[in-house]
């Protein structure tokens, strides 16, 4: 094959694709263009979790919610600092098929409750080595005391978070140096009973592994078939992941994701810097994977929010679908100007017409 009879398919081709790819855009621009879009405000104030923040804690919190809004495929974001506490946040979200369906209502004071419990979750990650009594005992206490502690304190007060008793000195009725509570996953009332709660000790601080720590989460399914999520430790911190597996010695890992554990498996061997969060018996549901390879790829909110106030609006949205009118007009353009240059070559390589042979001999004669 020449090289001319190449170019012109390559021409021809070209033309065909561009012509194809500009119908795609041009209907996803019909489909998009004035869609309904739900325009969202909010305001948090952000408060350390514990007693200080660093004072970049802010700015780390504004990249986290900026984060998390890519994550839930929201437009046209805008995360600001406001003061020295404050959070503004400024987004769109596509209104889903089954999604406030007929609603009329022009504005809404609150946000979605799917994307403020995704937006507030503290996203820390934690493994922790769950208590056995020889452990308690090496600490110097022992089961039967630290779970009287522990209830008698949550019987008086009630609706605080276990994290404000794990805070408490020894000597104010505080668990002993070294050991915690942790709540198990559990749903509706069951999150709170006392009884869903676990002893776990905390590491050295070589092996405090959080978030940071991880270098990519994504959703897959157990050697069961139930789903799970599967983590990666960034390359740095890989062999000190090894080296406290290692140490377990046959003990349990409490994995514990936003203040609640997920998981608690024997842990027989080494761990290579990767491993399941599996969701027990009963698993873990589509939403429950979605949205925690979500906060684990978004990191680790370094200050507690509160929503002081959030606005909604639905509205149509028309810079969807511009832009891909736009990509619709550039893919028409590329597929005329291949076809000009595929008709401008057909033109300078076509044969010369026949000249009249008798002309040319009287040319001669003359």
């Amino acid at each position: 094959m020449s090289r001319h009879l190449l170019l012109c398919a390559i021409l021809i081709l070209g033309s065909f694709l561009s012509g194809l790819f500009g119908c795609l855009f041009a209907a996803m621009g019909v489909a998009h263009f004035g869609e309904k879009v739900e325009q969202v405000q909010a305001i948090y104030r952000c408060d350390p979790w514990m007693s200080s923040a660093p004072p970049s804690a802010l700015e780390e919190a504004r990249k986290i919610f900026a984060a998390r809004l890519k994550e839930l495929d929201a437009s046209r974001i805008r995360v600001s600092t406001v003061g020295q506490d404050h959070v503004s946040l400024n987004f769109e979200l596509p209104i889903a098929a089954n999604r406030d369906a007929g609603v009329e209502v022009a504005s809404r004071n609150d946000l979605d409750p799917g994307v403020r419990e995704f937006l507030e979750q503290h996203g820390n990650l934690h493994f922790l080595q769950v208590a056995r009594a020889v452990d308690l005992a090496r600490l110097g206490s022992d089961f039967d005391r630290e779970r009287q502690l522990v209830d008698g304190w949550r019987g008086e007060h009630p609706g605080i978070g276990i994290e404000s008793f794990n805070a408490l000195p020894r000597e104010q009725g505080g668990p002993v140096r070294g050991l915690c509570w942790v709540p198990k996953r559990a749903e509706g009332a069951e999150a709170q009973a006392t009884s869903e709660l676990m002893a776990l000790l905390t590491p050295d601080p070589e092996w405090v592994f959080t978030a940071a720590d991880i270098a990519s989460a994504s959703r897959t399914n157990d050697s069961h078939g139930r789903r799970a999520v599967h983590f990666e430790m960034k390359e740095a911190r890989k062999d000190a992941f090894g080296h406290f597996t290692e140490s377990l010695d046959d003990s349990q890992l409490a994995i514990v994701v936003s203040g609640r554990i997920l998981s608690a498996p024997v842990v027989h061997g080494r761990l290579p810097g990767s491993g399941l969060i599996e969701g027990g018996a009963k698993g873990f549901t589509r939403a429950e994977t979605q949205q925690m390879v979500r906060v684990l790829n978004s990191g680790e909110l370094p200050l507690r929010p509160t929503l002081v106030s959030a606005s909604r609006s639905l509205h149509r949205s028309y810079a969807a679908g511009a832009g891909f009118i736009a990509f619709t007009a550039f893919a028409f353009l590329v597929c005329i100007g291949l076809i000009v240059l595929l008709v401008m070559s057909l033109r300078t390589r076509a044969p010369r017409p026949a000249e009249d042979w008798s002309d040319r001999a009287q040319t001669k004669a003359r």
